[in-house]
């Protein structure tokens, strides 16, 4: 799955990884934080850049919610 801001990674286990284009990990994961979500910012991976995030997948109801803060915040960083 790909916007203009994200691209998520196929993934076959409970994770998902993204690529920022327009805001980097550590601002997405504050964010977030702020709906009470954490995700985890892969700028100290090995061969990743400050610009991917880990996403940890749930429940239905709160993979829903947790897509609506990043949608919020990448919308909020568009301007």
């Amino acid at each position: 799955a790909e916007t203009k801001s994200i691209r998520l990674f196929d993934s076959s286990v409970y994770f998902l990884l993204a690529r920022l284009d327009r805001i980097s990990g550590a601002q997405l994961c504050r964010q977030v934080a702020n709906d009470r979500f954490l995700i985890r910012d892969c700028s100290n991976f090995k061969g990743l850049s400050d610009q991917f995030v880990r996403f940890s997948l749930k429940t239905n109801k709160i993979n829903l919610a947790l897509a609506q803060s990043v949608k919020k915040a990448l919308a909020r960083e568009q301007g």
